[in-house]
């Protein structure tokens, strides 16, 4: 028969069982999660968009890559000439492989990030003169720079 202290001690035996298990400890980060760092080559610029402004001018054959998706195109407009390229479409560097390497080209996306990375697979094709456009189409916007749209 089993007596209330015989309970009492098994209970006692599985909760300090218990205690003793150690889980694996996950790192927990309040930090949060950051793009990986994108290292670019010396020839690469990224500009503020007044510095863009007299790069616009200065080279008429500077290609103008907007790298955000349809829906950033359409509703917030993009700067004039620019090209749309999806960032997340499958073939990106299938796609960027087929560009003049010889021209230059002007990247942006919304903050900069898109840009930086599409830049970085540029540099491993071959390309030698990439500007970025700094902060983005935001701080495109914020500078109160012209937007076309359609």
């Amino acid at each position: 028969m089993i007596n209330r202290s015989t309970i009492s001690v098994s209970a006692a035996l599985c909760f300090l069982a218990l205690a003793g298990c150690k889980r694996e400890s996950v790192p927990s980060s309040s930090a949060p999660l950051s793009p990986p760092e994108v290292s670019l080559p010396d020839s690469f610029r990224e500009l503020a968009p007044e510095e863009i402004t007299a790069l616009l001018q200065s080279k008429p054959n500077l290609q103008i890559l907007d790298m955000r998706v349809e829906t950033e195109w359409a509703e917030e407009g993009h700067l004039a000439g620019a090209h749309l390229i999806n960032f997340f479409r499958a073939n990106l560097t299938d796609h960027l492989g087929t560009l003049e390497r010889q021209k230059p080209y002007l990247l942006y996306c919304a903050l900069g990030e898109r840009a930086r990375l599409t830049a970085a697979k540029m540099a491993e094709l071959g390309f030698k003169e990439v500007y970025l456009l700094k902060g983005g189409f935001n701080a495109w916007k914020k500078a109160g720079q012209p937007i076309t749209r359609g």
